[in-house]
């Protein structure tokens, strides 16, 4: 600040920015794999892989749950809304269940099923609920538990088998005071509800042996249907009479406007309660995916499907099909992602851990598309529009072209976007690129841009294995023929390139290869002690930090090599372990640990996934942990991460994890040009904020001061990257009073300047 004519005129200037606190959290999960749903009333409710929506049919308004929510981030198997209670009950495979509060939005946990002892995980799978008179009577691959919805608490365990043994119940069902349970290939079970001792099996009996799958009652009618589709009436003396069936084996039944809804793979069969067909739906074009399960209201079918959301059919116009399902990505598991000014690419792999791509799902290299997030909402990108190119599996954006982007596929070569529209794919008839051990298939990787815009990319099983793309689509390769241990085996998984135009390469089984075409020149860094010292040649990932160092992940460990300038001087170079001290012990990071990925954030921190255990964010020289995520701690829904992607110009980081992907808005982003967009939020600070003041858009190492109105300073700090933050903490560490607050701000020479204003209301 100049002068108090300056200061004057900042004041008579003062304008606000509004912003609220907000969950520091994000989840980009996908709802187009239907598990179940069901339809209450106006309400259905939808389970995808790990998270649902719940839907007002009459206002069109969704309200999504996820681990952000509070969820477990489990596989769900089972879903169940109560109207009585506006409880949604959400059922896992390994038998948690949860019970969601959707007036507040607060979640219970119930772990009985999940923690009960002497029963296989894989036996305690939620597998139905059936509700009735306040009580929630559930099927598992054990038997059925009671839960009472008045006190969210477990009751009675029925074990139903001979001897009281264990019993797979596929589905129970209560008319009047009778309760069925299926037994899973054993027949039909039936009790007296009223029966005060239904904990003893004998109280049990069954009334129709044979392989049923699913018993629902009508208005006039209870319906029997079996696993083959063969529909039977259940008459008052339990006897069946036959009535007709559908094509395949059921899958899912509802009952809703005296219709009979069976769902199949191929196939939903809407029936009268007679058993008289009167619509039938079949799977083709206008479906792309197998269904899973269906209602019906207002004369409209809602249906679920294996990869494709949520359909609605109005029978009235049935060539009108709309899908219901919120903007999502095309699947949930994500394999690569690459973010920049908070637009997100994903790409759905991929590659086992040992680099096949027939391995990796869907009994074959994937067919999946790509699915962009800007704005809010989602775009996907089908694998037919980006001519058929498989297991797309890395991601480039061509920093003097905002318009292309090129995917790595680890099948089919190199493909090319200009503004979502493919354009061309490399591969072995238009390229050098080839697999020399498999005809017609090319397993590239990590494409990356240099200083210069050209584009360096891997390929695996070559001894031409390296390759560059200039803009003027100028192809050269190089050989590693007498780099790699055994080059036509090699996989590459990583690749950094530093301001030395030096292109560091993690490998399956050579360790790091070091390579500088204009040098001509390449070293490699491996397991051998002094030349390389890594704890296992099978290198993960790699990170380039910003003091240069190149950080290295194995899967048996962590090592960082202190200087890449070491490079153009040395002919061999070694890496260094981070020892810490605890309690006196000398301790090595993340020893022994398979550390799946490293990013570097605008503080120069490093983001570090180690496999089974979570995230950790790490100092700059990786003495401190300043962060750790798990799945128990945090919204992760799985300690299995499998890239991290930091959106430098927002600080925000993503984690892409087996069971679906997150996002952490981190303080650090990257440091700035100059102070054009520097802003404080949120402002004003007003009494029901509770957290930090930020103040972003700064220079790298800035120092910002803030002031009363007086000129005392109470607070200064110097910036680790692009943002600060201030606890309205004065150097006393009490609480600022209420009033206005200077925030001046000067680069690391004092030559670049300027000055904020916070308004603090207590």
């Amino acid at each position: 600040m100049k002068n108090w004519a300056a200061f004057l005129f900042i004041l008579l200037n003062f304008s606000y920015v509004f912003t609220q606190e907000a969950n520091p959290w994000k989840g980009y999960y996908s709802y187009n794999a239907v598990k179940d749903l069901q339809l209450v009333e106006n309400k259905i409710v939808i389970a995808a892989d790990n998270a649902y929506f719940l839907s007002n049919l009459d206002t069109n308004q969704s309200e999504k749950k996820s681990t952000i929510e509070g969820l477990s981030g489990d596989p769900i198997t089972q879903i169940h809304y109560s109207p009585t209670y506006n409880k949604t009950i959400v059922g896992h495979s390994n038998g948690l269940v949860i019970i969601v509060n959707e007036t507040d939005g607060s979640m219970f946990y119930l772990k009985g099923i999940e923690d009960k002892p002497n029963i296989l995980t894989s036996k305690k799978r939620i597998n139905h609920f059936e509700e009735y008179k306040g009580k929630v009577y559930i099927s598992t691959g054990y038997g059925i538990t009671v839960l009472d919805m008045n006190n969210s608490q477990f009751g009675d365990t029925f074990f139903i088998g001979t001897g009281g043994s264990e019993q797979e119940i596929i589905s129970t069902t209560i008319v009047n005071d009778t309760i069925y349970a299926i037994v899973k290939s054993n027949g039909l079970y039936a009790a007296k509800l009223s029966n005060p001792f239904l904990i003893d099996f004998n109280q049990w009996k069954i009334i129709q042996p044979g392989s049923w799958f699913n018993l629902k009652p009508t208005k006039t009618k209870k319906i029997l249907v079996s696993e083959t589709g063969a529909i039977h009436e259940l008459k008052e003396d339990n006897s069946i009479s036959y009535i007709t069936s559908v094509l395949q084996n059921p899958k899912d039944i509802n009952y809703n406007e005296d219709k009979l809804i069976i769902t199949s793979s191929n196939y939903v069969d809407i029936f009268d309660e007679n058993g008289t067909s009167i619509k039938q739906l079949i799977w083709g074009d206008q479906f792309k995916s197998f269904f899973t399960s269906s209602s019906f209201r207002n004369n409209k079918i809602y249906t679920g499907t294996e990869s494709n959301g949520l359909y609605s059919i109005d029978l009235n116009t049935p060539q009108l099909i709309t899908n219901l399902t919120p903007s999502c990505p095309e699947k949930n598991r994500f394999f690569r992602i690459k973010a920049v000014n908070d637009v997100l690419w994903v790409v759905f792999g991929g590659y086992s851990k040992q680099y096949n791509p027939y391995q990796y799902c869907c009994g074959g290299p994937s067919r999946s598309g790509i699915s962009i997030y800007s704005n809010e909402k989602w775009t996907n990108l089908d694998y037919k529009d980006l001519l058929e190119a498989r297991a797309l599996s890395s991601i480039a954006f061509n920093p003097k072209n905002k318009n292309e982007v090129f995917i790595g596929s680890f099948f089919s070569g190199l493909l090319k976007l200009d503004n979502f529209i493919a354009t061309n794919l490399y591969n072995k008839e238009n390229s050098p690129l080839k697999d020399e051990l498999i005809p017609n298939v090319v397993l590239l990787n990590t494409p990356n841009f240099d200083s210069n815009g050209d584009l360096w990319m891997t390929s695996s099983r070559a001894e031409n294995a390296l390759f560059s793309l200039d803009k003027n689509n100028k192809w050269k390769s190089y050989s590693i023929k007498d780099i790699s241990v055994k080059p036509k085996e090699d996989n590459f998984s990583s690749m950094k390139i530093d301001k030395n135009g030096t292109k560091w390469l993690g490998t399956l089984q050579t360790g790091v290869i070091g390579f500088n075409e204009k040098l001509n020149k390449n070293i490699v860094i491996n397991h051998i002690k002094g030349k390389g010292s890594l704890p296992d040649s099978d290198v993960r990932s790699l990170a380039l930090d910003n003091n240069n160092q190149l950080w290295i992940g194995t899967f048996n460990g962590l090592r960082y090599l202190p200087n890449v300038n070491s490079f153009l001087t040395d002919t061999t170079l070694d890496t260094k372990q981070i020892i810490l001290l605890e309690d006196g012990t000398a301790q090595e990071l993340f020893y022994q640990s398979n550390i799946l990925d490293i990013e570097v954030d605008g503080a120069n921190n490093k983001w570090v996934s180690v496999e089974e255990s979570g995230v950790f964010l790490i100092s700059p020289d990786g003495q401190q942990t300043k962060l750790h995520f798990t799945k128990e701690n945090s919204p992760l829904p799985s300690n299995i991460v499998d890239d991290i992607e930091i959106d430098q110009t927002t600080g925000k980081v993503y984690f892409a994890t087996n069971n679906g992907t997150v996002s952490y808005q981190s303080l650090a982003t990257a440091g700035t040009k100059d102070y054009s967009n520097t802003y404080i939020y949120p402002n004003p600070y007003r009494p029901e904020h509770k957290g930090m003041v930020k103040i972003t858009g700064l220079k790298d190492k800035s120092n910002v001061k803030i002031t009363d109105i007086e000129g005392n300073l109470v607070f200064e700090s110097i910036s680790q990257g692009g943002t600060i933050e201030w606890d309205t903490l004065s150097f006393a560490k009490t609480k600022v009073s209420s009033g206005v607050y200077v925030v001046l701000v000067s680069d690391e020479e004092g030559e670049d300047t300027v000055v904020k204003k916070l308004l603090i209301i207590r």
